[in-house]
Formats: structure tokens, C-alpha cells, sequence
């Protein structure tokens, strides 16, 4: 059996340079305390290698080589800073200072267009993709290591940008491995398209940046963004070390061929859902590329299977229903699902339809029961199982393979009894998303049955 993924993520918040410690090259890779010989300094007592988004002076404040924010004029927009030098691959080393008595928004995008985010979380207990140490919009951080501000804190990255094939598309996912004030915070996150509609690459809004786009199109090489979001951040010592000089290479070593996406909603996404965990236990024997979206419905995220297709999976795992239910009736969600069925046969991969996992709402019995509606005038049922048996009726219907998650998840809760379920909850009252332990639980629920479904694909023996 796997790690459980408490385990496993106690494990992955080792200190940099820890014997053993590997690239997702294989390859050992202490992050070096010293810029080496061979990199370039963007940032530091005498250099200041940064322009604002159009290409002249910016007018953040320098100081014996520390940059600060200068904040915007106005409400739209961002003043932004932009290196002059670009890469491709690089380890990345920069050092930052939140300011007191504001939020420290801020981040390093890279190539304009992934963001790791920077952002005054001292103490905070619930991590997010919105929070220190995550890829924004893509993977929280796997702990929170941040200082208090008033402290200078060190991120140390290494960053591999997507690959694209000819027709402009992503062909191999973008990786990154940082370490914030010396504790992972990711190790091996992919990504791929850009999910925030602000990045400076994707708005162009100079002649500048419209022209450093053509050139990371022509070269697969981009520049580091330094984001002003309405806070005095610092800035000081930043350099980086092309990964060509190191001779550590983007494709990772014995990368599983089998590929499996997911899409849903928060009870599946990379920030409460049971998704991360699947992926940790099938490290190895497969990639997990997780599309789920906090808040989201079936009809809501047709665009995002679409980029899920693209990536050519083997199996798409489809779990919906929290949100369902609030939005319209039981003809609107199995006319929606079987939409899905068909555009993921159509593209070549497996559906699995996954009924929606149980809200752990137990009754004045201690148990998890079906609930009539608590809203007559609306399609909203206090419990799922409406939703969960559709779910498992459109997929008999289509000859679909499918995994009865609210069936099993209420056997498994009603098993353990609300006391020993609550270890199971995001937050002391929240009965609906997980924290690492009912994650890792749910998720062995789904391996089980995958390994039903396909044996040969998901044995342990793969």
C-alpha cells in the first residue's frame, strides 16, 4: 500500500539539500545557498535588470539593491516589472520582504504567465492555490512555510516551462519544484495553460510585452515578472540560472504512460478534494491531471474538459453534483453528463462517471440518510442521492463504467460514526470538503475501484 498522503506530505517538506533529495529528472539537486558562477543576476547591489511593462525605467524604488512596489495610479491595470533577460528552463533565487499592516500580495510570474504566488500567510491553518507557496490557480503549497512580515523570506525555484508541438498546443506540461525559506512547497506540480485571465502575457498591454510574447512563441523563452498587486512588497537578490548549464533536462524520468483526468467540483479540486491524494497514490503508476474547480457544475466547466481532452488521457474520471443541484433539476444534469460522455469517447479516453461523494451530514440516528428537498420551489435536495443515482443511471444507459462514491462514502462514514468522520472535515463545521486524512480515505475508495474496473491498468503490481 501507498503512503498515506499525511505521510507523504511530512515527507516532502524536507529542508533543501537533504541527502537524497531528487529532481524530477532523478537527478540530485540541492538548490545552491550561492548563485553559481554561471548565473545571471537580475537583481542586486548593482544591478537592476527589470523595465516596467513598456520597456523603459520603471519607477519602482531602488535602494542599495533593494526594489520596492510602487503602487498604481489607477485600478485597472498593473505596474508590474519585467526582466530584460529571458530563459527557458532555469533555477530561479529571489529574495522578498513583506511590508506590516498590508496583505503582501505580490508574485514571481514566470514568462509572464505562471505565478508563484507571494502573499502575507503567516499562520494561516487552510492552505489554497491562492495562498504563499501555491502556482496560482493550479496547486496549493504541500505546507505553509511562511514568515511574518517585516522578514526577508527566500524562494528558491526551479521551473520547467510547457513544451508545444507545432499547432501551438501544449504537448508536455510545465513543472515546477520551489522551496520557500527552505521547505518544499512543491515538488514536481504540473501545469498547463494559464487558468487566470490577467496574466501579462495573455492581456499584451504594451508593444513591449506584445513583442516579448512573439519571442517566447518563436524561442520557448520568456521573462520573470515581478507583479505589483496593490502592496509595498520588497524585492532583493534575484538571479537565474539557466538549466542548460546544469545539464538537468525537462522530460522527467520514467514518466508513467498512463494518464488520468479528472474534472469536477471542489470535493475532487487540488485544494479540499480527494484528487491530490488519488495522485500521491498512484505516484509512479500514473499521471493525474487534475481539472476540477472549486464551485463549479457540469455546465460551468464544458471549456475546461476541453483543455482536459487536449492533453490525450487514458481515463477521465467525471464527478459532479454539489453544485448541480443548486443550478437546475435532474433532466438539465443527465442531459450535461451524457454531453461529457460523448466528447471524452470521442477524443479517444475512458469515461468513468464518479457519483458525487456524501456530505457528511449525519441525522438524529448518527447516521448519513436520504433527505427529502428542504426547498420545494427549487431543485436542491438536502442530501445527493438524487444526483447520485442519476449519475449511475445515465452511465448504465450509455454502457459507461462508473464508481458509486456517494453509495460508498455513506458506507464508509455511516461505518465510522460522526465523531471519528469529523477527522474527515476541511474545518471543524465543514461537512462537505476534506482535510489530508478524509482526502487519502476517499481517494482509496476510488483507487479500489478503479482497480475493478481496469485490473491490468491499476494494480499494485504496475
Amino acid at each position: 500500500m501507498r503512503p498515506h498522503l499525511l505521510i507523504r506530505l511530512l515527507l516532502l517538506a524536507s529542508p533543501v539539500g537533504l541527502p537524497g533529495q531528487t529532481s524530477i529528472a532523478g537527478e540530485p539537486h540541492p538548490l545552491p545557498p550561492e548563485r553559481p558562477a554561471a548565473a545571471i543576476q537580475l537583481l542586486g547591489p548593482e544591478v537592476c535588470d527589470f523595465v516596467g511593462l513598456d520597456g523603459e525605467k520603471g519607477n519602482w524604488d531602488l535602494q542599495d539593491g533593494v526594489l520596492t512596489v510602487a503602487l498604481r495610479d489607477e485600478m485597472s491595470g498593473g505596474n508590474h516589472l519585467v526582466s530584460t533577460f529571458i530563459f527557458q528552463d532555469a533555477r530561479v533565487h529571489a529574495e522578498f520582504m513583506l511590508p506590516d499592516g498590508w496583505t503582501g500580495n505580490s508574485g514571481l510570474y514566470f514568462h509572464g504567465l505562471y505565478e508563484l504566488q507571494i502573499l502575507n500567510s503567516y499562520g494561516a491553518n487552510r492552505l489554497s492555490w491562492s495562498e504563499m507557496g501555491s502556482v496560482y490557480r493550479f496547486h496549493q503549497p504541500l505546507v505553509n512555510a511562511a514568515r511574518p512580515p517585516r522578514q526577508w523570506q527566500t524562494y528558491d525555484v526551479q521551473y520547467f516551462a510547457p513544451r508545444r508541438g507545432a499547432d501551438g498546443k501544449i504537448s508536455t506540461p510545465g513543472r515546477v519544484d520551489a522551496w520557500l525559506n527552505g521547505t518544499a512547497v512543491q515538488l514536481g506540480a504540473e501545469f498547463g495553460e494559464p487558468r487566470s485571465a490577467y496574466c501579462t502575457m495573455l492581456t499584451l498591454p504594451t508593444p513591449y510585452i506584445a513583442h516579448a510574447r512573439k519571442v517566447m512563441d518563436d524561442t520557448g523563452k520568456g521573462p520573470l515578472i515581478l507583479q505589483e498587486h496593490l502592496s509595498p512588497v520588497s524585492f532583493r537578490n534575484i538571479w537565474v540560472h539557466p538549466l542548460e548549464a546544469t545539464g538537468i533536462r525537462h522530460e522527467g524520468a520514467d514518466t508513467p504512460g498512463l494518464t488520468i483526468g479528472l474534472i469536477g467540483d471542489s470535493t475532487v479540486a487540488d485544494t479540499y478534494g480527494w484528487g491530490p491524494a488519488l495522485s500521491y497514490r498512484l505516484e509512479g503508476r500514473a499521471k493525474v491531471v487534475n481539472y476540477a474547480k472549486n464551485g463549479a457544475t457540469l455546465q460551468a466547466l464544458s471549456n475546461r474538459l476541453d483543455e482536459l481532452l487536449e492533453l490525450s488521457p487514458t481515463y477521465v474520471l467525471v464527478q459532479f453534483g454539489h453544485n448541480d443541484q443548486q443550478c437546475y433539476g435532474l433532466e438539465a444534469y443527465e442531459r450535461l453528463l451524457r454531453s461529457y460522455i460523448e466528447r471524452i469517447e470521442a477524443s479517444g479516453a475512458e469515461a468513468i462517471v464518479v457519483s458525487p461523494v456524501t456530505r457528511r451530514s449525519f441525522g438524529e440516528t448518527g447516521r448519513i440518510e436520504p433527505k427529502p428537498w428542504n426547498e420545494p420551489a427549487k431543485p436542491f435536495y438536502a442530501t445527493l442521492d438524487r444526483y447520485a443515482q442519476s449519475a449511475i443511471a445515465v452511465a448504465q444507459d450509455t454502457g459507461t463504467s462508473s464508481i458509486d462514491l456517494h453509495a460508498l462514502s455513506v458506507q464508509q462514514c455511516n461505518a465510522l460514526g460522526p465523531q471519528a468522520c469529523s477527522h474527515y472535515n476541511a474545518a471543524e463545521n465543514d461537512r462537505t470538503h476534506f482535510s489530508p486524512k478524509g482526502a487519502d480515505a476517499t481517494a482509496e475508495l476510488v483507487l479500489g475501484q478503479l482497480q475493478v474496473i481496469a485490473p491490468t491498468a491499476f494494480s499494485e503490481d504496475k
